[in-house]
Formats: structure tokens, C-alpha cells, sequence
């Protein structure tokens, strides 16, 4: 997941907080615990390059 936003009209720019990714992962934890795990646990690997 990356993350982007957008104020207004114009074109998307990619969210350094990473806002988005962090609160879909809080929504699936929500509505799916069992899949919050691996979520999350490919979230890390994501962004350590790998």
C-alpha cells in the first residue's frame, strides 16, 4: 500500500507519514483480526526494501 493525498483538484502526491497504509491496516484489524498479522508483517518487509 502507498500512500497518497489530495487536496482539492490536481494530482496526487505520495504521503511521507504513510497515513493511509497505517489506517487501513487499523480498519482490517478491526474487521478482520486474524488478518492483521500478515498485514502487517508484509507491511515491514515492504519497507525495508525487500
Amino acid at each position: 500500500i502507498h500512500s497518497a493525498r489530495q487536496a482539492g483538484l490536481g494530482v496526487p502526491h505520495l504521503d511521507p507519514l504513510d497515513e493511509v497504509a497505517r489506517y487501513m491496516l487499523y480498519l482490517t484489524k478491526s474487521d478482520f483480526p486474524g488478518t492483521y498479522a500478515a498485514l502487517s508483517g508484509n507491511r515491514r518487509l515492504a519497507a525495508n526494501g525487500s
